[in-house]
Order: C-alpha cells, then sequence, then structure tokens
C-alpha cells in the first residue's frame, strides 16, 4: 500500500508502520510483547529488504517512535523488549494491583474449604487436587476465582505515574 502511495520502500515512515504491524500481529497471536531483535526481523522480513539498508532505518523509526510514545521499550536481563503503550499501561496496571493484594492481607476470612466445595458442585469444572488445594492454604491465596475477577473490574485505570 505505502508503495503504491509513492512512499519510497526504504522510508522510515514505511519502516515504523511495518513495525507497527508486527506489533499487532504479535498482540493478535497472544503475545504482549515483542523481543527487539525479532521485531527487526519481522520487519525486515515484511519489507523485503535488506537488513543492512534498513539498519539505520529501523534504528531511527524506533527513536521515533518511542519519542512520540507511540511504543514502550522495556529492558531486562540484558533483553530488550516493545510494546504498544496501552499494553504496557495494562500490564503495569495488572501488577501493581496484584503486588498491593499481596502487600496488604485481605480483610476478608474465607472458608477455602466451603468456598471450593460450592465452586466445585456448582459449575462442575473446579477440580483441585490435594496438593493445589494445599499450595492454595500454604500461600495464603483466599481469593476465589469470581473474587479475582470482580476485584479486576473494579481497578481504575493506571496513569503514567503509577
Amino acid at each position: 500500500i505505502a508503495q503504491n502511495l509513492g512512499i519510497p520502500a526504504d522510508s522510515v515512515k514505511r519502516v515504523k508502520a511495518a513495525m507497527h504491524h508486527v506489533i499487532l500481529q504479535e498482540v493478535g497471536n497472544g503475545h504482549l510483547y515483542v523481543e527487539l531483535d525479532n521485531l527487526k526481523a519481522k520487519t525486515t522480513k515484511l519489507l523485503e529488504l535488506d537488513a543492512t539498508i534498513l539498519g539505520q532505518k529501523m534504528k531511527n523509526g524506533l527513536h521515533e517512535l518511542y519519542n512520540t510514545n507511540e511504543i514502550k521499550l522495556i529492558s531486562h536481563d540484558n533483553q530488550h523488549f516493545v510494546t504498544s503503550p496501552q499494553n504496557y499501561f495494562s500490564e503495569k496496571g495488572c501488577a501493581l494491583k496484584i503486588q498491593h493484594l499481596l502487600e496488604h492481607k485481605s480483610k476478608l476470612i474465607l472458608d477455602t474449604n466451603k468456598v471450593y466445595e460450592q465452586l466445585r458442585t456448582a459449575k462442575g469444572e473446579v477440580e483441585l487436587n490435594d496438593d493445589q488445594q494445599k499450595g492454595i492454604l500454604v500461600n495464603r491465596v483466599q481469593l476465589t476465582f469470581s473474587l479475582v475477577i470482580k476485584s479486576f473490574k473494579k481497578l481504575p485505570a493506571p496513569t503514567e505515574g503509577n
């Protein structure tokens, strides 16, 4: 499409669009992040250009996308990952809420055996073996599946400062 619009094959604009496309494809495949080298390889393949030709343009495109907050870069253990801001803030918001839940003991006192029995008999779908039941008790996880879902529905949207 870009070539039909007169955009040169090695244009930074086209490279940025291809990177966006690769990220969207990965999200469509169930991935929240794309490893940077994988993003570069897939972008090169998509554009059908030599990697040496695209090298600097891809670097410029990544910098532009990052500087305009169109992508987020996450580095961990010398690996670099790229994602959309939406996925970044959704994931960060969930992680912060989970961290908060782990740090603050629930005021709910649940009879986990009773809750488990109600879930098992009501739905016929939830069955935990003895080790799984003990794991829940040992780790003091006192929220049922439905309570977790309800609490995540109540979460405010994450903000950049959080």
